[in-house]
């Protein structure tokens, strides 16, 4: 069970943050970017899969428009990728961003074909993900690298440095759980990383991935998640149905049985009414989240009218939760 002193231990602490993600072309994010700098959202995060656009070129775009938003990746599969040139970009990107950049780095597998177009076996993807974790932090120290392991071979060294030192951050992504795959992301955030950040979780979920990884002497760490989003109006019960079958229904298309039935999606999909939403949301920062991206499971063309009322109806009611708590935490 965790804990204050789990959490204290565990959480970076400061204020809460909430992000969107973007994506499509030039035209749609710079309108993301414009809404989130309105409505008082403080990020945009983008995911990336085989074959999508190159989500640093886009985060390039969203750092040159906004010098306040910060940016990350939620997640960026990293098996897909050479970890040298993902190495030069991470840095460059953060070195533009002067440290506002976070990077979400997952093993992917819920979607075959995000390995197949690079002719990867996705049974490989958590040894690639370990040695390209491993060849990209001995690269940002910026000394002379001599690389031979089972996927890469690197001799030599970057010349580009990070503005955060002595690495840039990295966030793990991983659903909590109890599953060998999931301990080892528990493994990864405890030796390499900064951070948690899983990818459409449930909150009994979370808190089980949070024992495990202070189990291994976690501290310190940036707690976030990327959640479905869905805000419906009246009980909100049609908000909960189309996204439930609209999430399962795409993982069924890409490919992915686990999470592909409808009653397993529900409790992974963080859609109602505005009093729904909100409760989910506390739940996540009594265990000490701190980062909350929001990844909208609405009917398409919704995404503008979802971020109005996150920013109206949700947010600021998490915001004065979390105050609350923290005011009496310290009493």
């Amino acid at each position: 069970m965790i804990t204050d002193s789990d959490l204290s231990r565990l959480s970076a602490g400061g204020p809460l943050r909430f992000a969107i993600t973007g994506g499509g072309n030039g035209a749609a994010i710079d309108r993301r970017v414009e809404l989130a700098q309105e409505l008082g959202f403080d990020g945009l995060w983008m995911g990336n899969g085989g074959g999508g656009p190159d989500i640093f070129m886009l985060l390039t775009r969203v750092i040159t428009m906004s010098d306040t938003l910060h940016v990350g990746t939620s997640v960026f599969l990293l098996p897909l990728r050479d970890p040298t040139l993902v190495a030069q970009q991470v840095a460059t990107l953060d070195e533009m961003s002067k440290g506002r950049f976070l990077f979400g780095v997952g093993v992917g597998g819920d979607r075959p074909r995000d390995f197949s177009i690079y002719g990867l076996d996705p049974k490989e993807r958590g040894a690639r993900m370990d040695e390209s974790l491993d060849l990209m932090r001995a690269l940002w120290l910026g000394e002379e690298v001599h690389h031979h392991g089972k996927f890469f071979n690197v001799d030599g060294k970057l010349s580009v440095q990070a503005f955060t030192r002595p690495v840039p951050p990295m966030l793990i992504g991983q659903r909590g759980g109890p599953s060998v795959l999931q301990q080892r992301a528990y493994d990864r955030v405890i030796r390499v990383g900064q951070g948690w950040l899983p990818y459409s979780t449930a909150p009994e979920l979370y808190a089980r991935g949070l024992q495990s990884i202070a189990e291994r002497g976690g501290k310190d760490l940036v707690l976030g998640v990327v959640e479905w989003t869905n805000i419906g109006e009246g009980d909100g019960q049609d908000a909960i149905e189309y996204s439930v079958v609209r999430k399962a229904a795409d993982y069924s298309r890409a490919g992915a049985a686990p999470d592909a039935a409808v009653e397993r999606m529900r409790r992974l999909v963080n859609a109602g009414n505005a009093d729904a939403v909100v409760a989910r949301l506390q739940k996540y920062v009594d265990l000490g989240v701190t980062e909350f991206i929001f990844n909208w499971a609405s009917e398409p063309g919704t995404e503008e009218q979802q971020m109005r009322r996150a920013a109206e109806l949700v947010i600021p009611r998490v915001r004065e939760y979390a105050a609350a708590r923290a005011a009496t935490v310290r009493a």
